[in-house]
């Protein structure tokens, strides 16, 4: 009701071109229509696929991961990679609230509905740091937009693990063993674990292994972007 009472007498400016957005959004649909969609992505890693796949990449044809499906709207890459890391490194909470927007109507699709919204949590000494976790951030919003309940502070990290950034996947799947722990039974919770980026999906693992660990019927990864070729 703001956002509509706002636009009624404010009209939006877009995020991107800082052009009237003329839409009860800041984003015009110019920019919106260049953004890096990952429309054509694999349904169990949302790694973004060729042209004569459908359905899973070759890697997801053959093995088995702790998570059941990922999501991710858009590649990471362009103006997603810009606002993202704005957001992340900036405080650049207006550029994650958009991601927020345009991404809900694409989760709200799912046939099988969460129980809850999981953020990937940061250990306290990255929440010391940087002041926010982006992640909470985007479950936040998205809860409120999709009417799911979100369990902050349920999925804790148990220690402070060294930046994945840099780190190969065989490395960033080292690093996280063991990081993660889920504060309380989910005895047949679907859960949707929420993370700004999937970039060689060893974050969700470790997570989903956690939540699986305690007990959820399903894990689902919903991020806002995915890294191709990772």
């Amino acid at each position: 009701m703001f956002r509509s009472l706002q636009f009624s007498f404010l009209p939006g400016v877009c995020h991107l071109c800082g052009l009237p957005s003329r839409r009860a959004i800041d984003l015009c649909k110019i920019c919106e229509q260049a953004l890096p969609w990952n429309f054509r992505a694999c349904a169990g890693c949302a790694m973004p696929l060729d042209r004569e796949l459908v359905g899973l990449c070759d890697q997801c044809r053959v093995r088995r991961l702790a998570f059941d499906s990922a999501r991710a709207p858009f590649l990471y890459q362009d103006e997603i990679a810009r606002v993202l890391s704005q957001a992340k490194f900036r405080a650049g909470f207006t550029g994650l609230a958009l991601l927020s927007e345009l991404c809900a109507p694409h989760f709200a699709r799912e046939t099988e509905k969460p129980d809850m919204l999981v953020p990937v949590p940061l250990s306290w000494q990255r929440m010391m740091a940087r002041g926010f976790n982006q992640s909470a951030l985007l479950a936040r919003d998205m809860g409120r937009r999709l009417g799911t309940p979100v369990r902050l502070g349920l999925l804790k990290r148990r220690r402070n693990t060294r930046a994945q950034s840099g780190l190969s996947r065989r490395e960033r799947l080292k690093n996280l063993v063991g990081a993660f722990e889920v504060r309380e039974p989910l005895s047949d919770q679907r859960v949707a674990l929420i993370d700004d980026v999937i970039t060689t999906g060893a974050t969700a693992l470790a997570a989903s292994k956690a939540l699986k660990k305690a007990g959820a019927s399903r894990v689902v990864v919903w991020a806002c972007a995915r890294t191709p070729n990772s």
